[in-house]
């Protein structure tokens, strides 16, 4: 366990990973990568849904969400035992910059223009896992998000960061990574 605690406190910067947006996307569509913390999501157009302009969709672990346990002892716990994980959707109609749900989060969002057809697949797919949960959605009066059961456990080495690459590169972004990733930050448009 020692050496996970060691790991985890020497590599708070090279564990960053940078998201580099595509050049030139066809028919292209504003899309955010959003962050509160350490937390990574994105933020996508949403089709005709209550109303809304946008959809978040978050990763994580499901006792962090759910019970509410945030202390940083939990949470490197939960990073070295791999465990239940969510996932989180919430709709909006105000623009991600103006959104008072993500100011009062004291969450950040970053654009970037992605292909539209690309945006539809991963809101799609995303939406598909969502459904297949086949349960009601918890929500969670804190963060908005509804969340359900996720496919893939949160761990050390598939955390929100890791989920949130994997949105981004199925948007066109380059997103090399080399190991542990525990945050992400948006770097130029790659020509």
């Amino acid at each position: 366990m020692r050496c996970w605690l060691l790991l985890l406190t020497a590599c708070p910067t090279a564990c960053v990973a940078t998201a580099y947006p595509p050049a030139y996307p066809a028919d292209p569509v504003q899309v955010y990568l959003l962050k509160q913390g350490e937390h990574t999501g994105v933020v996508l157009p949403a089709e005709a849904v209550q109303d809304a302009a946008w959809v978040e969709y978050a990763f994580g672990d499901w006792d962090w969400y759910v019970e509410d346990r945030t202390s940083a002892i939990y949470g490197m716990y939960t990073l070295i035992t791999p465990g239940g994980s969510a996932l989180g959707r919430r709709y909006s109609s105000a623009l991600p910059e103006a959104d008072a749900k993500l100011s009062e989060r004291g969450a950040s969002v970053y654009p970037f223009l992605a292909e539209r057809e690309l945006v539809r697949v991963l809101r799609q797919e995303l939406d598909e896992e969502y459904a297949a949960a086949g349960v009601i959605p918890r929500e969670l009066a804190r963060s908005g998000l509804l969340i359900v059961p996720a496919r893939e456990s949160y761990s050390l080495t598939y955390n929100c960061s890791d989920a949130t690459i994997v949105w981004l590169r199925r948007l066109g972004c380059s997103v090399p990574i080399g190991g542990i990733t525990r945050s992400i930050v948006l770097g130029p448009v790659q020509h």
